[in-house]
């Protein structure tokens, strides 16, 4: 089984298919162990995703409305996303929570693998079609589960999409994307993608941030991963385990957040032919960049953030990567974006 989803969507599924009195798709039934698809045999089964993919399909055919996909996501709750989901809860903010659910959400849907990028204070989740493309009814399924679990996560917080991207041809009705979804809907993208403000999930404070919590729920999430078959792109989790440990960078405690050894580590990255120092200073070059972007940070909270020690560090490093200080990248910035405007006017 190379790819697959957690058997706790099927809980979605069947949720739905009571409250619509459809039939419950036959391919439900083995992972049920009793006749009211009540009680699952083990939460920690895995469904075929072209078993998933049939299953959505079996319902569309009882259920057959353009808007089907956001029905289906509206019966989603955190326990449906199973350990990732209490994970992200007990991180600091949405945007901590941001990093974690890209690294885990193979846990979720382990077929297309998420990747996380920051650009002009945008942070943009994208999903490749490296597996294949799933369908458009499959996928809105998928992305707007998620999207609903993230509302239950920061409830009675408003979670504010920039807006949501589809590789997809677009279809006939399209009408209630925005009307529902409260931003743009885009088809025939490269890619399908996410997009939020960077300030909007930091802003977003998490009441049951629990640390002790995440240690033991990210043991356990990081052995699960474990159990997955090895299909994904060793220099994608690299950039997001950088990411997430940017602020205390070290070998250590990168190697500790891929749940791997320092040694085997250094194998994959000689294997790769990989510079760790190379990698640490291309993802502090993309979130220097994106910061700076935003005006709100100062030099030296960017300095921080990056996880140097003294913001002169900083300013030597940025002028290596981009021939001027990061001041003066910043005023260029301003200039470019009043020369927009003049333009517009």
């Amino acid at each position: 089984m190379k790819t697959s989803v957690t058997v706790l969507l099927l809980l979605m599924i069947v949720d739905f298919c009571k409250s619509n009195n459809l039939q419950i798709p036959s391919s439900c039934k083995v992972y049920f162990n009793d006749n009211h698809y009540n009680c699952l045999n083990n939460i920690y089964d895995r469904v075929p995703f072209s078993t998933w993919q049939k299953i959505i399909y079996e319902i569309y055919e009882q259920y057959p409305v353009s808007d089907l996909s956001i029905k289906i996501a509206r019966h989603a709750n955190i326990s449906y996303a199973g350990l990732p989901g209490y994970l992200i809860l007990s991180r600091e903010n949405l945007y901590q929570a941001a990093m974690d659910f890209i690294y885990y959400e193979r846990l979720i849907v382990d077929f297309n693998s998420g990747t996380l990028k920051v650009k002009n204070g945008l942070i943009e989740v994208g999903w490749s079609d490296f597996h294949g493309k799933a369908g458009l009814l499959v996928d809105e399924v998928i992305i707007f589960t998620y999207i609903e679990i993230a509302k239950h996560i920061i409830y009675p917080q408003e979670l504010k999409l920039e807006k949501i991207s589809f590789y997809y041809d677009k279809p006939d009705n399209t009408d209630f994307y925005e009307k529902i979804l409260g931003c743009p809907v885009y088809f025939n993208s490269p890619t399908i993608s996410v997009v939020i403000s960077a300030a909007h999930l930091e802003s977003i404070k998490l009441p049951t941030k629990d640390p002790i919590l995440y240690a033991i729920l990210k043991q356990k999430a990081n052995r699960l991963l474990l159990e997955l078959p090895s299909n994904h792109d060793f220099e994608q989790r690299l950039e997001v385990c950088i990411m997430h440990c940017i602020k205390e960078i070290s070998l250590n405690n990168v190697a500790d957040y891929l749940n791997i050894s320092v040694h085997v580590l250094k194998q994959n990255l000689l294997e790769k032919d990989l510079n760790f120092s190379v990698c640490v200073n291309n993802v502090r070059k993309k979130l220097a960049v994106a910061y700076l972007e935003n005006e709100r940070l100062t030099i030296s909270q960017i300095s921080e953030l990056l996880g140097y020690s003294e913001q002169s560090a900083f300013q030597r490093a940025f002028k290596i990567w981009m021939n001027i200080t990061p001041l003066q990248y910043r005023k260029n910035l301003k200039q470019d974006d009043y020369l927009d405007l003049k333009v517009l006017d």
